[in-house]
């Protein structure tokens, strides 16, 4: 397979649920630290604080979900300029499950459901694995789930593509 990730195991959960041995490497993608929780009971493995999104975006949503898609294009806006954070994020997510840490009390229309989504796997609604196929179900009018074959000779044209280390994905064209 051309990005050497056949399938992404990514979940999403509440910073202040227990943990468990299932959730692989846990990664807080807030900005800020939570409140009221130690770093012992959050038993975080890596703060993404420079994947989340910046404080302008965070307080401008506001988690308004009138704003929803609004928020998505200027977060995503906001990673493709992360290029090193995100090369790091996705090397931790190729070596197994990784859960998404974030303390919202919105459980769909949060920043740790954006990053999935741009990662190219569904809104996980459940707290469940959220398991697609590729990173390619999002490009151009593949709807989730749909996995985009093409040869390698394509795969160099195609526009809005992205490179992080050994990894390509395509990013929303």
């Amino acid at each position: 397979m051309i990005l050497g990730v056949e399938e992404m195991d990514i979940m999403v959960k509440r910073v202040y649920e227990d943990s468990s041995p299932d959730d692989g490497i846990r990664i807080l993608v807030d900005r800020l630290w939570p409140r009221g929780i130690s770093k012992e009971k959050a038993r975080v493995d890596y703060w993404a604080r420079t994947i989340s999104p910046s404080n302008e975006l965070r307080k401008w949503y506001g988690h308004d979900p009138a704003k929803w898609e609004e928020f998505k294009k200027k977060y995503y806006a906001e990673l493709d300029g992360s290029t090193g954070d995100m090369k790091f994020l996705l090397e931790k997510i190729r070596k197994g499950r990784v859960t998404f840490l974030y303390s919202s009390t919105e459980k769909l229309l949060n920043n740790a459901q954006a990053l999935k989504l741009y990662l190219g796997l569904p809104i996980d609604n459940h707290n469940s694995t959220g398991r697609v196929g590729s990173m390619f179900d999002y490009h151009k009018d593949r709807q989730p789930g749909e996995i985009l074959e093409i040869s390698l000779a394509d795969f160099f044209q195609r526009e809005g593509e992205r490179q992080y280390g050994n990894l390509w994905f395509f990013t929303r064209c």
